[in-house]
């Protein structure tokens, strides 16, 4: 089957306007705190951070602030520290190349550490998203996962939630089918899992996968998963790149039939299949990995053929590839930037922790012609992701 293009030219990031000029503030609902001076057991929790010479310390909110905790380096700290009575940026800011300086603080304004003046009111966030981008491009046609991944944010942008984390983990679960008795008497535990696919110790899938696949033991890490590992393709250096297989749960065992030589074929790495009820009834329940992209677009391209008419049920926030049934995303690399808990994340889970910061702080500000969901997906798109498709905006490695 003929896949979309492989690399997203839709709906690029607005264009900033010019804003060096206007009068800025520090945003009074955050507090800086340098490193050393925050207690121990916070400390380590930053602890990646200190890796950065640049690393100064946290912005954290004060008095009770719906604001997310955010790291600083030392010149976002100076100015911090300069900016505490509004008044235009110093002169060591507008020292260096102006188109740089430019989006450095616009995207500080659009999240909320500094404040700009319009009007005569000092606004951050979505309030100050007119004033600080160009306005958006016409409204493109989206995908089927495209729009499930905005119904997640307008579900999301609906919940009486306060800790980004929180809110990031319902992004994440959105479209998990409910665990009703009719699903509990079908999938009551691993085994019947394992049976219905054939990897039962007698099943027919548990010999016919041998020769190209080995079975991995459980990750104590993250033991939601039957998980077996290529006998022939060795794991990438460097990207891995993700295959999404979502059918309907009444559907398991037809996809998992049709993508195993697939992912054979087209020189997976490895692939996980959710080990119990919770796992199969998760929209991302088959996943497999590949060194680029354009293994994932063989194995899609050959699991549609043989599933042309197999209900999908579509994984939120990934790249659709023909159909719901298929997309993908790339793991993002480890960072040593970010605090440990945010140091390595899959891609949907980077992608759902952005969104819910730029949801929560949408939300707090004043009302604005756009809603919080909105400014979810445009503050997003800064961050190198095609929001109209889900896609990384990227080069493709082959």
């Amino acid at each position: 089957m003929k896949l979309p293009a492989a690399v997203s030219t839709a709906h690029q990031p607005a264009n900033l306007r010019p804003i060096l000029d206007r009068i800025f503030r520090a945003n009074p609902g955050y507090e800086l705190v340098a490193y050393n001076r925050l207690p121990a057991e916070q400390q380590e929790l930053f602890v990646n951070l200190r890796q950065d010479p640049d690393f100064y310390g946290i912005l954290r909110p004060a008095n009770g602030a719906p604001l997310p905790v955010k790291s600083a380096c030392r010149d976002t700290a100076l100015l911090f520290l300069t900016l505490q009575e509004a008044d235009a940026l110093p002169p060591f800011v507008l020292a260096g190349d102006s188109g740089d300086t430019n989006r450095a603080i616009a995207m500080l304004v659009l999240d909320g550490v500094f404040e700009m003046e319009v009007n005569g009111r000092m606004v951050h966030g979505a309030e100050a998203f007119a004033d600080v981008c160009e306005p958006a491009a016409t409204a493109v046609e989206i995908s089927g996962i495209a729009a499930i991944s905005r119904q997640a944010l307008q579900y999301g942008q609906s919940l009486p939630l306060t800790d980004a984390a929180a809110l990031s983990a319902r992004l994440y679960s959105y479209g998990r089918l409910p665990l009703s008795p009719e699903w509990r008497r079908k999938y009551p535990n691993e085994a019947a899992v394992r049976l219905c696919l054939g990897v039962d110790p007698d099943g027919a899938n548990a010999a016919r996968l041998d020769p190209d696949w080995q079975a991995l033991p459980p990750d104590p890490d993250n033991d939601g998963w039957i998980a077996w590992q290529s006998r022939h393709a060795p794991p990438p250096a460097e990207a891995m790149y993700k295959l999404y297989v979502s059918p309907h749960p009444d559907h398991l065992r037809a996809a998992f039939d049709a993508m195993t030589p697939a992912l054979a074929a087209a020189r997976a790495h490895a692939f996980k299949v959710g080990k119990d009820l919770p796992g199969v009834l998760r929209p991302d329940k088959f996943v497999a990995y590949f060194a680029t992209l354009a293994q994932v677009r063989q194995a899609a391209g050959a699991i549609l053929d043989q599933l042309a008419n197999c209900p999908a049920h579509g994984v939120p926030f990934t790249a659709e590839l023909g159909s719901p049934l298929v997309s993908w995303g790339i793991d993002p690399p480890t960072e040593s930037d970010a605090p440990v808990w945010l140091s390595r994340q899959s891609w949907r889970l980077w992608v759902t922790n952005r969104l819910a910061i730029a949801l929560l702080m949408a939300r707090q500000s004043a009302p604005q012609s756009m809603d919080p969901w909105q400014f979810a997906i445009e503050r997003l798109r800064f961050e190198g992701v095609d929001t109209d498709t889900w896609t990384p905006v990227q080069e493709e490695r082959n």
